[in-house]
């Protein structure tokens, strides 16, 4: 006789778990934005490779990783902050003393028609400086936006919970919540907190089997592959998929009710700003202002050097983009300005900006602290493109080079629905962020892009919204729960948070 729990747990024949309900849940969820799904490793197409299955060929998201994936955001909504992980998550998705109660399958890619994984370069930046670093030039190999992963999962339920929520249910519910598009939801991939990887989910279905009736066991594992229902069959998320199902051990709307009740504990300041491209125009307005990120045109004689960055946006073909990596520079050099200004010590301003926007510390240093700051990838709308002529200038002389001319197409006016989101942030460093966006109001934040020596790259914030999430920020900040941007700029958080971010710094300047 033992009294090791585990053993405990996997007594009788077999030492297999009894699992009378089978819930059959199938989804698909869909790339928002650029993903590089890899497992680190370079093949000959980058540096970082997709993953794909061996015998087709085919990009694949592997079951394994979409388990982490939602229990890693099971996790962060329901443990709060330096507590033990929540009960749910070990009914969800197994412990050291119980199994998972939810198998996941491998999904295999479908790509948008006439679309397939593209090649893109990039440039490593200084953590520092936020500026590129030399030689630091990079491949990654992506899959675009509009790709589409079929789920399949399975979840298994007791017949008779009590009377009350299962909880491996409840936690299935919670996490799939992580789908639905949220700026702080789940991402798929590397280079996910620079606007990669966001996701949205939809064509929820979910049955019920009976394993220990003939019918429902026959049903479960003689099943085959039927054809595609109509939409009305399909449900936005999960919770409306449930209620269309029959045979749940409890209530849907209990289940949903249960849902609501569990507080979620990220602590986040979740920022979706309307940021035009303009430039202050000295009478108190903005007039427009031209942008250029700077993508490699064709080399075809006669064409633009550089024109603006266009990727695939899903939803609406390919868009001039405001990729999440220009963001968080542009967020990050802003920060690193303002905090050097207020600190006494250069070096207690790089610490504190990197514990917020992340660092790479060079070989045989600590290990690199990941950015608490996430950006998107989103559109760039209204603006118009404007090719303008341009001659080289000697170094030396500063004077013409003759026969050195080219062209750059650049993006004249337009604005972009910026979505960003700071994990975890102190009192003080809501001080930083609230002083970097009233110097992107008042048209003084650093440009960005290519060209901002000659003007381009200006940004001005001229609207948005603001969320405080999570009570325990809430509590801190003595803020609501969302309000606009001009009534956070004149409200009294960011003077609370300023004055106490100056004396976090020891500034006194």
């Amino acid at each position: 006789m033992t009294d090791d729990p585990r053993l405990v747990a996997l007594a009788g024949p077999g030492g297999v778990r009894r699992a009378p309900l089978l819930l059959h849940v199938t989804a698909v969820v869909t790339l928002t934005s650029d993903s590089t799904l890899s497992t680190g490793s370079a093949t000959g197409s980058g540096d970082l490779a997709i993953v794909r299955d061996p015998a087709t060929g085919r990009p694949v998201w592997p079951g394994s990783t979409q388990a982490g994936l939602l229990r890693h955001h099971l996790a962060a909504r329901a443990t709060p902050v330096d507590a033990p992980e929540a009960a749910l998550v070990g009914a969800t998705f197994g412990s050291g003393t119980q199994q998972s109660a939810l198998h996941t399958s491998d999904s295999r890619a479908t790509l948008p028609p006439g679309e397939s994984p593209a090649r893109r370069h990039g440039n490593r930046v200084d953590p520092r400086t936020r500026l590129v670093e030399a030689g630091g030039v990079f491949d990654v190999e992506v899959l675009p936006a509009g790709t589409e992963f079929a789920l399949d999962w399975r979840l298994h339920l007791p017949a008779d919970p009590g009377g009350s929520v299962p909880d491996a249910l409840l936690g299935l519910l919670l996490a799939a919540t992580g789908l639905d598009g949220d700026p702080d939801g789940i991402r798929l991939g590397v280079r996910a907190g620079r606007g990669r990887g966001t996701v949205r989910s939809s064509r929820w279905r979910a049955r019920v089997h009976d394993l220990t009736t003939p019918t429902g066991f026959l049903g479960w594992y003689t099943r085959t592959p039927s054809a595609p229902a109509s939409d009305a069959d399909d449900a936005a998320d999960l919770a409306g998929a449930l209620r269309t199902c029959s045979g749940l051990p409890t209530d849907v709307d209990a289940l949903v009710d249960a849902a609501a009740r569990v507080p979620d504990e990220r602590d986040a300041l979740v920022l979706h700003l309307d940021v035009a491209v303009a430039e202050p125009d000295g009478r108190g307005g903005v007039r427009a202002g031209t942008l250029l990120h700077g993508a490699a045109a064709a080399p075809e004689p006669g064409s633009p050097r550089l024109r603006p960055l266009r990727r695939p946006v899903e939803g609406c073909g390919t868009a001039t983009i405001d990729p999440g990596t220009a963001v968080h520079s542009l967020l990050g050099r802003q920060a690193r300005w303002i905090a050097h200004s207020l600190a006494g010590r250069a070096e207690d301003a790089d610490a504190f900006v990197a514990g917020l926007f992340g660092d790479r510390p060079g070989p045989g240093a600590r290990a690199p602290r990941p950015s608490r700051v996430r950006e998107t990838d989103v559109p760039v709308e209204g603006g118009r493109s404007v090719t303008l002529p341009r001659i080289r200038i000697d170094p030396l002389t500063q004077g013409t080079i003759p026969g050195l001319l080219f062209s750059e197409e650049v993006l004249v006016g337009g604005s972009a629905r910026w979505s960003i989101v700071v994990r975890r942030p102190s009192v003080p460093e809501v001080g930083l962020i609230a002083l970097v966006l009233r110097d992107l109001a008042d048209g003084i934040a650093v440009p960005h892009g290519h060209g901002s020596a000659v003007g381009h790259g200006r940004r001005v914030l001229t609207g948005g919204e603001i969320e405080v999430r999570g009570t325990g920020l809430r509590s801190r900040l003595g803020a609501e729960e969302s309000c606009t941007w001009s009534e956070f700029r004149s409200g009294p958080v960011p003077q609370m948070a300023v004055a106490t971010l100056h004396e976090h710094l020891g500034g006194t300047r």
